[in-house]
């Protein structure tokens, strides 16, 4: 599959730290909140998925719940948020095709 940084890389603790893996248009992005980070919003701009399809959302949280929900390619290309609200915490968004 394909590697997309969603995050220049930087190595200091003020930021956020984020990854998309994608293959065939499905995959997934983890997001990570770094000690030092003020931000408690991401917005993940995901690569290789198809504007015009429909995707089922599964986002893991640092607990290990799990949600879904619904999301079309163009929402998901156009800045998907993600929030946060604890430092050195992280998140999980897999991305599958509804077919």
């Amino acid at each position: 599959g394909d590697f997309y940084p969603l995050t220049k890389p930087v190595y200091n603790e003020e930021g956020f730290a984020g990854w998309q893996l994608n293959k065939d248009g499905n995959g997934f992005a983890v997001i990570f909140r770094r000690q030092n980070c003020t931000e408690d919003e991401f917005t993940v701009m995901f690569n290789g998925v198809d504007e015009n399809a429909e995707y089922i959302l599964t986002i893991s949280d640092e607990d290990r719940k799990n949600t879904t929900s619904n999301a079309t390619g163009k929402e998901l290309s156009g800045g998907y948020k993600v929030c946060l609200p604890k430092v050195r915490t992280s998140v999980v968004i897999e991305y599958r095709k509804n077919k």
